[in-house]
């Protein structure tokens, strides 16, 4: 698999990951509950910081993938 493909396969799944967790969220907001409501958004946050934030996130991975064009 090239560098290119394998950042598209990449950036592919991590946008379904996205759409994935935002229908997750709007399944609880339709509950109309506002305490359930408040816990989707902290989910949704917690998630985006996780994937955005922590050590190893998506753009440590792909500089990690941009860097096999270097070997």
């Amino acid at each position: 698999m090239t560098t290119k493909s394998l950042n598209k396969s990449f950036d592919e799944k991590i946008q379904n990951l996205y759409d994935a967790l935002y229908e997750v969220k709007e399944v609880l907001d339709n509950a109309e509950d506002g305490e359930l409501e408040v816990m989707a958004d902290t989910l949704v946050e917690n998630v985006e910081s996780c994937l955005t934030e922590e050590e190893i996130n998506i753009e440590a991975i792909k500089d990690h993938i941009s860097g096999f064009d270097a070997l």
